[in-house]
């Protein structure tokens, strides 16, 4: 039986998954230098109409537009599915964070992966990903080392919800509601504006005013007018 992430130690992810980009990228590399020797090929085959009479320069000018056209094509194909499937692998990392909600797993697989394969460097994604799992774990000193390296300077600058949600969460969890409305009003804005739409965004505002209001004590205060009526 195949076992999956959840059944993995965070060095075993990192390990499975680092072989998994590795294969992509080699059969990424491999399909590539495959159509370019086909591209050679099919160029040094018509290569000798260029010097035929005039209708033997057309064909082979037409002919010669049509295989550069399926050339390009098949670059960015063969790119973007590349990329997908490396995204994809990405995605099944953090999800030992999103869905199996193991932060302490996936941060230590992450330090692994980043390392190797990026060198130490992540994405303004991956470090407000990273810092929404140590803030996961209650280690807020380590989430505001990665919060502080996608704080923007000026807060209008930022349109990723993502990163303004995990901002948001972070001084939440640290009740200062005052800075975390800063970017929840960015989020509101971003709305409003229609810059941004989707059911993250809906989703992100709504859970961020459902804390502020527990913080505030409103759905206390409201539970208590309901007692209150209904014993009436």
């Amino acid at each position: 039986m195949k076992k999956t992430y959840k059944d993995m130690s965070a060095e075993e992810c990192a390990r499975h998954y680092l072989r998994g980009r590795l294969k992509v990228l080699l059969l990424f590399t491999l399909t590539l230098f495959v159509v370019f020797l086909a591209d050679f090929a099919a160029t040094d085959y018509i290569y000798p109409l260029k010097y035929g009479d005039a209708e033997t320069v057309e064909i082979y000018t037409g002919i010669s537009k049509t295989q550069n056209l399926i050339f390009f094509i098949l670059v960015v194909f063969i790119s973007i599915f590349t990329i997908v499937r490396i995204l994809l692998k990405q995605a099944a990392i953090q999800n030992i964070f999103l869905n199996q909600c193991d932060p302490e797993k996936y941060i230590a697989a992450e330090k692994i992966i980043c390392k190797k394969a990026g060198l130490g460097f992540r994405t303004r994604r991956q470090k407000c990903m990273v810092a929404n799992a140590y803030a996961a774990c209650g280690d807020f000193e380590g989430a505001l080392k990665f919060y502080e390296k996608v704080m923007p300077k000026d807060v209008n600058k930022l349109r990723d919800v993502y990163i303004l949600g995990g901002l948001a969460s972070y001084y939440l969890n640290l009740e200062d509601r005052k800075t975390a409305g800063i970017y929840i009003a960015r989020l509101e804005e971003l709305k409003t504006s229609g810059k941004k739409r989707g059911s993250r965004l809906d989703m992100t505002l709504n859970h961020l005013k459902s804390v502020v209001a527990i913080q505030e004590g409103k759905f206390e205060k409201r539970g208590r007018r309901l007692d209150t009526v209904m014993r009436a």
